[in-house]
């Protein structure tokens, strides 16, 4: 019969012996570089639109069209800047390659994974702006400036989105904590 501790360092040896699939992994940051390339296209469209949309919609309310147009005006034009500082984060994204080397792939998918955590932060406040936005077309109706037919769907939606929003987020927040943990430890073994 043989000794446990004979088992434990035959496990132990063939866990060292494994070799990091370097070919998968730098795919998979090559994957991640494409997506995250595709997705600046779209954020960068949608920032181009999002100043005159505010703009226009801040017009109407002066216009008298109401005042739910100036606050989701405001609530765009709040969000402009955090657009624009997203928008830098992920063309420092799009811009991390992996490396040839199987540490080189692994550092690259750890920076990647530490700078998508990183831009997580732009969820968050998206979260936040459109749960606040509800809150104030909810406030618009209870003030008797808008009618429940235009506000209370838009509010619900809005909740909707921002509680969806804020799940996912966290969800995401977790995957590339330990993503970017795999990776320490993977590095840790490989130069160990």
């Amino acid at each position: 019969m043989p000794d446990d501790d004979d088992i434990l360092g035959a496990l132990r040896a063939d866990w060292q012996r494994q070799t990091v699939d370097t070919e998968r992994l730098y795919e998979r940051t090559q994957r991640r570089q494409r997506r995250t390339r595709l997705l600046l296209t779209g954020k960068v469209a949608a920032t181009i639109l999002a100043l005159p949309i505010a703009l226009w919609f801040l017009w109407l309310a002066f216009a008298g069209e109401g005042s739910t147009f100036a606050l989701a005006g405001g609530v765009l034009l709040a969000a402009f800047p955090l657009m624009l500082l997203e928008l830098v984060g992920l063309m420092k994204l799009a811009r991390l390659g992996a490396g040839a080397s199987p540490e080189g792939a692994l550092r690259a998918a750890r920076t990647q994974a530490e700078a998508a955590l990183n831009l997580l932060w732009s969820a968050r406040v998206a979260a936040l702006l459109l749960g606040a936005g509800a809150a104030g077309l909810l406030g618009l109706h209870l003030a008797d400036h808008a009618t429940a037919a235009g506000t209370v769907p838009i509010a619900l939606v809005w909740l909707g989105v921002a509680g969806a929003t804020w799940l996912w987020q966290a969800r995401r927040a977790r995957q590339l904590n330990a993503e970017i943990q795999r990776c320490d430890t993977m590095l840790s073994e490989l130069e160990g």
